[in-house]
């Protein structure tokens, strides 16, 4: 499946506040699109004014394969080392688990709910 012109993560109206950006996963997070998830998620890097939060929201349907777990992790790592915070809300069940077995210790929140997501990133203004 080609992915160049199709979205992995779509921006969402939703975001409550400035610097808190709300994507939603809009395809699975495997081998054939984490390369374009990889260059949206960097576009949401290189934004200026900087964003501080960024939350990603999952249909409980939405397949993330081990690649797509690096490339969270990988993004939380790199938006920490410039002062900002990663919040996986809703994740499907296998990232969620994968996370647990793996043992993930990065700089990854995981969290229930975009609402709880949006409370924890206003908790941190």
């Amino acid at each position: 499946m080609e992915t160049a012109d199709r979205s992995v993560f779509a921006l969402s109206p939703e975001s409550p506040a400035s610097g808190i950006t709300l994507l939603r996963a809009v395809v699975d997070l495997d081998l054939a699109t984490v390369g374009q998830g990889e260059r949206e998620l960097q576009a949401v890097l290189d934004r200026d004014p900087p964003c501080r939060t960024v939350i990603v929201e999952f249909a409980p349907s939405t397949f993330v394969c081990v690649r797509g777990l690096h490339l969270l992790v990988d993004f939380a790592d790199r938006l920490n080392g410039t002062g900002g915070h990663l919040i996986a809300c809703a994740p499907p069940w296998g990232l969620a688990r994968m996370v647990e077995i793996l043992e993930i210790r990065s700089d990854l929140t995981i969290v229930p709910s975009v609402h709880d997501a949006m409370r924890a990133a206003l908790a941190e203004r």
